[in-house]
């Protein structure tokens, strides 16, 4: 079979993205990757910055070798996901997919295949393979399968690196973790201020509100570029439920999480820090635990502490502030008896009560709620 024969791949699955401005060097993080561990593993929310990094990465090193592969929901399929990554090589190494692809248009399987693949990738050794996007295959066995082989039957010349919103489940990736594991995620992803004013000033943008921007922001790169582009600085901004960076974080991660996880996380930022048992009696669930759990997992801007026998959950002040705007705007009548029930619920705690009925915008209520506390002299 002839090359031309082949399922095309378009360059943005094949090759890293290209902009128009120059790319951002972050030397702190390019040191992490250039270390000698032979997998790297890089996990954080969406807009965090892991793919203009790895770019960049590329970019800085002429005289390596990456392969670079973009995976999408169609990866799923293991025969399609080694066809995509034997394209992807041939595009680096050329002649190095060709086996392989040949192997699976006559029918063969994609393990197999993945094998004759890797023995021609060993031929150069010091290559790079760049798996981005690695969440689009988050569950999906069988894919995972095929990620698993690449981890466990890697040449020694190779270094694979995965990226992507959520760690992937490939048991062997646990195996390897001694020594030969380097991880990055999204702690390690948040600007500094001298990078938050190098990327302003990479997309001709203002550089006077970076400080403040960068705490809205808590160092997340695409909040600062949204925030940045939107008001200059006015966080207010965030409250506006219409915004782009709303737009951003409802259709590019929330609308993207199973119903149900999705209505927990709308209505639990409500809640400001909290804990599954607090949230199981305010929001009348029973599956609390599972869905913050779940939740960490997709890494989606929470942090989480522990206080004696439970954990305490706390959402990032853009993400929760904007998924609040957006509850309000869409179902006012849940958002207020979310806030009635969780002023009820903390009544012991008169400053985390009045958040709430605060929240409400009900002067009769909080006239009520502050001369009922003042006498208790809870404020001074």
């Amino acid at each position: 079979m002839k090359d031309s024969e082949f399922d095309s791949y378009p360059l943005s699955k094949v090759g890293p993205p290209r902009h128009d401005h120059a790319p951002l060097i972050r030397s702190r993080l390019l040191a992490r990757l250039e270390t000698r561990a032979s997998l790297l593993l890089i996990v954080a929310p969406a807009g965090s910055g892991k793919t203009a990094l790895l770019a960049s990465w590329v970019g800085a090193q002429p005289n390596t070798h990456f392969i670079w592969y973009s995976l999408d929901a169609g990866d799923r399929e293991p025969s399609r996901l080694v066809d995509g990554l034997a394209a992807a090589a041939d595009h680096a190494l050329p002649g190095a997919g060709v086996a392989t692809r040949q192997a699976l248009a006559r029918g063969g399987n994609a393990f197999a295949a993945i094998s004759i693949l890797l023995a021609h990738i060993e031929q150069t050794p010091g290559t790079v393979l760049i798996l981005d996007d690695c969440h689009h295959l988050d569950g999906v066995r069988s894919a995972e399968g095929v990620i698993e082989q690449l981890v466990r039957q890697r040449p020694a010349g190779l270094k694979l690196v995965l990226a992507g919103r959520t760690p992937p489940l490939v048991p062997a990736i646990a195996a390897v973790a001694a020594g030969t594991l380097v991880t990055l995620g999204g702690t390690e992803l948040q600007f500094t201020t001298d990078e938050a004013s190098a990327l302003l000033a990479s997309h001709g943008l203002e550089q006077e509100a970076t400080p403040s921007l960068l705490r809205a922001g808590q160092g997340w790169a695409m909040g600062l570029l949204l925030l940045a582009y939107g008001e200059t600085g006015h966080i207010s901004y965030v409250h506006q439920p219409t915004s782009a960076l709303a737009t951003y974080l409802l259709t590019q991660i929330v609308d993207l999480l199973p119903d149900d996880l999705r209505v927990f996380l709308m209505e639990s930022v409500l809640l400001g820090p909290f804990s599954a048992q607090e949230a199981d009696h305010i929001l009348d669930r029973q599956d609390s635990e599972a869905c913050i759990n779940a939740i960490l997992r997709q890494g989606l801007f929470v942090e989480w502490q522990p206080d004696g026998q439970q954990h305490i959950i706390r959402y990032h002040n853009l993400f929760a502030e904007t998924l609040a705007a957006s509850l309000r705007k869409e179902q006012p009548e849940r958002f207020l008896a979310i806030h009635a029930r969780a002023a009820t619920a903390r009544a012991a705690d008169p400053m985390r009560m009045l958040e709430h009925v605060v929240a409400m915008g009900d002067p009769d209520r909080l006239l009520t709620v502050l001369e009922e506390l003042l006498p208790r002299q809870q404020f001074l």
